[in-house]
């Protein structure tokens, strides 16, 4: 086992980023072009548009929002796919 921290560079280029809120140590991943936010969005249809909408399963639903506005921005500006656990298939933003 080994442990990372936020920031850290893992094999094959993937950074480990800070996104605690839908769970205390929430982490997402960056991979080359690919951003991937595991449950940050439970609900695409809603929550790309209405960021500021929780799920019941976000732990801290003020950093949750926090942290969805922000990936969601850093993705659109950086022109990243945003892959995670809770979206429907073939949907790229």
């Amino acid at each position: 086992m080994h442990l990372v921290a936020y920031g850290d560079t893992l094999p094959c280029g993937v950074i480990a980023l800070d996104c605690a809120g839908h769970t205390p140590g929430h982490t997402a991943y960056q991979a080359g072009r690919f951003l991937i936010v595991g449950d940050l969005v439970h609900g695409a249809a809603l929550q790309l548009a209405h960021p500021e909408i929780c799920a019941a399963y976000d732990m801290d639903p003020q950093a949750a929002v926090k942290q969805r506005r922000y990936y969601l921005d850093y993705a659109r500006q950086n022109h990243l796919f945003l892959a995670g656990m809770h979206q429907p298939a073939g949907h790229a933003r």
